[in-house]
């Protein structure tokens, strides 16, 4: 009996596992009708492990290679590259195209490489001569006996495959390119998105065959997941009649009225849009006016109508983890099952062979996860991230304040939405108040828009009718702490609720500490990412109740973390000079219900919270508000207006920014079309390794923190000892409600003072040994973005 994998007394046969994984990879190939080509991937995969040499190593034979001394992957390609050579299409271009992604697939499997590396070397081509000549054929004689294959029927299966990447990639790639007018080296990108979309549905079927066989999987296979989102929908349905009825019940003003009545007209034209086909659409809407649970009505309708296999998942994707979380405790009570509903977005668990055991495969019905986590899924080279994209195919994607992508990222972002929506036909929502422009002149990779692109008609008569706040710019002569201290003291003889946002962690710390003994008869919250997220909706829930029914005056001192995704309102916001969309979305935290006629929003500059990394964006800012200034406009300078002539001259700023530089004269996006330069033996050519190492939307990434607030040390104990999987899975989950991420230039630094130590168990996990109950974990002051 030939193995493929051992683990104590447990064993896997080879062709079981080349037939099973492949039947698996079938079946989520078939959902974008490439069923064959996957399939034709995982038989092939590992059958180099019919090698005599790999054979010895996994029976424990004497004189045992050490780990990962016998190269198992290449023989796969070659055999398959083998028989090509010798079929009647070897000499058929697109053929031989669908071979080499075919042939990257399988020998990238353990890991994904650069197919010419730096130094010109052809990497692809050294993977397809590794086995000798005998040996190949004495593997290949094996795979097909074993398989019970013939020459002929892998060469049925190559030209079935061959039709189906016709279909499914070579025609909406043209298709791409003729609406997108692309160069030339864009549709090498798309070949790129293509070898991913492979490898992850390689890696996934790998994976979760292995888990199976092994009696480690964490997969829910008994979800039920046939009617999830017709129970789902049924379920919001009632919901909102719920929050409907309530809300009638507390209106007050006109404006409250007028409010509460375009909410609803919003989430019902959202809803008459999912009549619509799957595309690329934008939801441009004001803050404040309901667009995560318009979205989500829009998507789980979408989901409802059509066949299970035509709706993978429901992804809501936030810019931050505070809006994930928050956004996630929303679409739970909405749907009105949290098992339907997974939150992911720092790993406890960090590693590729944790993430076999531990199920983050995004294979729930609805999954919420940071800009960030999708990113990295997108792009990122670890093959745990890998893993996550096909996930992605045949799903409504919900992208949160879609404002907030890095601007580097925008490029290669715009042409892998086209990519998932028009090859992976997934539906692709671009929600924000603030609608970046990134179809306009100044972006060189345009997104592809579906027609019509609105997902609601009349946004600047709804932006009118939204309009609660008047905002005032104060920023000719930047304020000190104590000069703003005296402001925030003065104000509160006439208002009772007042929202200060800063740039930076540590000028809202040092500010917080500054103003709490000025102001003695004020209650004051302090929001940063320094809390944990259970800390963080704590305070947050403190926060609305004393909003809603304290009699005492309120000053909350926050990072931009409180701008998105936050339903609270105070009467006067004060706003740390940012983009233009940052005010915007500030300003949908005053007056928000429309309590009052009209709240106070103004921008300021503080002393000691410049930030480098915005200074363009305030720049921009300062623009327009000069422009704005001179014309008299009777317009708000966040309506629509005044936004998309910010995001001109912004883009315009940083328009050679957006290919994603690396250094060296190297893009990310170079990197994964046209590649390193070199002898160009093959048409892929990509430099996929270094492309994902340097993949980076923030500079670091952070490292997780266990802290002792409420549970948190008891979950940890337990954990620590869980001997089930399922245990072991369901704490996981369970403990990044208590975790806090700390990036590696604070790590040491938190480590030499004692603020945190080593997890004895989980690896690259730390353990903190106290926390403030008023500003969590000190000690580590940069803005946590993932």
């Amino acid at each position: 009996m030939y193995l493929a994998h051992k683990e104590n007394e447990k064993k896997q046969e080879l062709t079981v596992h080349l037939l099973e994984a492949g039947q698996y990879a079938q079946s989520e190939g078939e959902k974008i009708g490439i069923g064959t080509l996957a399939t034709l991937c995982l038989q092939l995969h590992d059958a180099g492990k019919f090698s005599t040499e790999f054979q010895a190593y996994i029976k424990q034979e004497d004189d045992l290679p050490k780990r990962g001394a016998v190269n198992h992957s290449s023989a796969g390609a070659e055999l398959l590259m083998q028989e090509f050579k010798n079929s009647p299409y070897h000499s058929v271009q697109d053929m031989r195209l669908l071979i080499e992604l075919i042939s990257y697939t399988i020998t990238a499997h353990h890991g994904i490489y650069d197919c010419i590396d730096e130094d010109g070397e052809d990497k692809f081509e050294v993977r397809l001569n590794v086995v000798e000549k005998e040996k190949l054929d004495e593997i290949a004689r094996l795979w097909f006996e074993e398989m019970h294959f013939t020459k002929d029927m892998l060469c049925s299966q190559m030209r079935k495959a061959y039709g189906e990447f016709i279909t499914a990639f070579l025609k909406p790639l043209k298709q791409i390119c003729q609406n997108g007018q692309t160069e030339g080296t864009e549709r090498f990108f798309y070949m790129s998105c293509m070898e991913r979309l492979l490898l992850s549905l390689q890696i996934d079927s790998d994976w979760t065959d292995t888990a199976r066989a092994m009696g480690d999987s964490m997969l829910d296979d008994n979800m039920e997941t046939a009617n999830v989102y017709q129970k789902a929908l049924k379920n919001y349905q009632q919901y909102m009649d719920k929050l409907e009825k309530e809300a009638q019940e507390n209106l007050r003003t006109e404006k409250q009225k007028q409010i509460f009545e375009l909410r609803k007209k919003i989430r019902e034209e959202c809803m008459n849009f999912s009549e619509t086909s799957y595309g690329i659409y934008r939801l441009s809407l004001p803050t404040g006016a309901g667009k995560t649970l318009a979205s989500l009505g829009y998507a789980l309708k979408v989901a409802a109508k059509r066949k299970t296999s035509e709706v993978s998942h429901i992804f809501y994707i936030s810019p931050y983890i505070s809006i994930t979380e928050q956004s996630t405790e929303v679409i739970k009570k909405a749907v009105g099952n949290e098992e339907w509903v997974m939150e992911h977005h720092s790993n406890v668990s960090n590693s590729d062979e944790q993430e076999k055991q531990i199920d983050t495969a995004w294979k729930e019905p609805i999954i919420c996860t940071t800009m960030i986590q999708f990113l990295y899924t997108l792009f990122s080279q670890k093959n745990k991230s890998i893993r996550r994209f096909h996930q992605l195919k045949n799903s409504v994607i919900i992208v949160d304040e879609a404002q907030a992508l890095p601007v580097q990222t925008i490029h290669t972002f715009n042409l892998m939405m086209n990519f998932l929506c028009y090859v992976c036909h997934a539906t692709i929502i671009l929600c924000t108040a603030t609608q970046p422009q990134l179809a306009s002149g100044n972006i060189k990779r345009k997104i592809l828009y579906t027609a019509p692109k609105d997902m609601v008609t009349g946004v600047c008569d709804i932006f009118q009718r939204f309009q609660r706040t008047n905002i005032s710019f104060e920023i000719n002569e930047p304020d000190t702490f104590e000069s703003l201290g005296e402001r925030i003291i003065h104000d509160f003889q006439k208002e009772w609720t007042i929202l200060l946002i800063l740039n930076k962690k540590e000028t809202v710390g040092t500010f917080f500490d500054y103003i709490k003994a000025e102001l003695k008869d004020v209650k004051i919250f302090y929001l940063t990412t320094n809390l944990c997220p259970e800390h963080r909706s704590d305070q947050l829930e403190s926060i609305k109740n004393y909003l809603k029914n304290s009699t005492e005056k309120v000053l909350i001192i926050s990072t931009n973390l409180i701008e998105a995704g936050v339903d609270l309102s105070v009467n006067h916001v004060y706003r740390s000079l940012a983009g233009l969309d940052n005010i915007a979305q500030a300003a949908g935290r005053c007056n928000r219900n429309g309590e009052m006629e009209q709240g106070r929003v103004t921008v300021i500059q503080l002393v000691g919270d410049e930030f480098e990394v915005i200074r363009t964006a305030q720049k921009k800012t300062e623009e327009v508000c000069e422009k704005y200034n001179q014309s008299n406009s009777t317009e708000s300078i966040i309506f629509p207006e005044w936004m998309d002539w910010y995001y001109e001259i912004y883009y315009k700023e940083v328009s050679n920014k957006m290919d994603y530089d690396i250094g060296k004269g190297e893009t990310i996006y170079k990197l994964l079309s046209s590649g390193f330069p070199g002898e160009r033996k093959h048409f892929i050519r990509q430099a996929f390794e270094t492309a994902g190492e340097n993949y980076r939307p923030i500079q670091e990434e952070g490292k997780t923190v266990i802290v002792p607030y409420k549970e948190g040390m008891d979950i940890l104990e337990k954990l620590e000892t869980a001997q089930n999987m399922s245990d072991k899975k369901r704490l996981l989950r369970k403990i990044q409600r208590y975790t806090v991420s700390v990036y590696e230039n604070k790590l040491k630094e938190c480590l030499q003072n004692g603020v945190i130590e080593e997890s004895r168990f989980l690896p690259d996990v730390y353990v903190a040994k106290n926390y403030d109950m008023e500003k969590g974990l000190l000690n580590e002051l940069v803005l946590q973005y993932y």
